[in-house]
């Protein structure tokens, strides 16, 4: 076993005598059961703390006297460096903080893509950073759609819908007709809820509503008063668990489902497959 950075490992490369695995990030149960044999002494809510923050690389989880997360978040050049959506052999020791190689589950642990440490990270760079998430965001739009691209644009889209008072574009799917929505302004505040726990309509006022990592709400990412949201950076988004978002459509008077897209997808994204309910409306948000 070698570090690909290593001369040796090079060597093995140029004979063709290499065979690449890529570890897998570890699981919040793999660390527990770790912390358990190994690490007893270490509380286990040291270890779910640094597990929302690094995410699933053990060496950092357990390291719990140092910090190279405000390291790396500090470092405008990491920053920069989330763009890469490549080999992460090749990007600086503070950006493979901030990101994770994700690996094949089938046993042949082969390099998938690249992703977001955590959502703490992507938050995180988006408060610290938003302007240059921006620049990164457009330079990877310029490609097709990535997983770390969805990430990082679902998160970003979160922050300005839990804050609101921003007026966006915005246009109806049903016959074209361009308007603007203006955002409620509200907390800042996410409120989560799963499948059995969605909230009432009386409650939406002045809230805003996630779906929790439990349960996979693949129909939506969000819901206020104004409408039900599914962030997305592809061309488009056929909307899927029918059963779940007809429960919440029932949530409203007048049910709307918009689509919040990158500028880049705003002008050709068109109305997606099946309306769950008559008189649901599909919209499209730019941010």
């Amino acid at each position: 076993m070698s570090s690909p950075r290593s001369e040796g490992y090079k060597e093995f490369v140029k004979q063709k005598m290499a065979r690449e695995w890529y570890f897998p990030v570890w699981t919040l149960d793999e660390l527990q059961t770790c912390r358990r044999h190994c690490y007893p002494d270490v509380p286990i809510e040291t270890i779910n703390e640094r597990y929302r923050m690094y995410g699933g690389v053990a060496r950092s989880v357990f390291d719990i006297v140092s910090n190279p997360m405000e390291k790396a978040l500090a470092d405008v050049d990491a920053v920069k460096g989330v763009r890469n959506i490549g080999f992460t052999i090749k990007i600086s020791a503070n950006t493979h903080t901030l990101l994770h190689t994700i690996v094949s589950d089938d046993g042949q642990y082969e390099f998938l893509h690249v992703d977001i440490a955590s959502r703490y990270v992507g938050e995180q760079l988006w408060k610290r950073h938003s302007a240059q998430m921006i620049t990164n965001m457009q330079q990877m739009f310029d490609g097709i759609p990535t997983e770390i691209s969805r990430h990082l644009f679902e998160i970003y889209g979160h922050v300005v819908f839990c804050t609101g008072g921003q007026t966006l574009k915005c246009r109806c799917l049903e016959d074209g007709k361009a308007t603007k929505i203006t955002l409620d302004a509200l907390n800042g505040q996410r409120i989560t809820f799963g499948i059995d726990t969605i909230p009432t309509a009386a409650a939406l006022d002045g809230n805003y509503y996630e779906p929790t990592d439990d349960d996979n709400f693949v129909a939506i990412d969000s819901l206020s008063r104004q409408g039900m949201f599914q962030f997305t950076v592809a061309a488009e988004h056929p909307i899927r668990e029918v059963d779940i978002l007809t429960k919440l459509c029932n949530l409203y008077d007048e049910p709307k489902l918009y689509f919040v897209v990158p500028p880049h997808q705003f002008e050709g994204f068109k109305k997606q497959s099946f309306k769950p309910i008559d008189g649901t409306e599909q919209g499209l948000i730019c941010i």
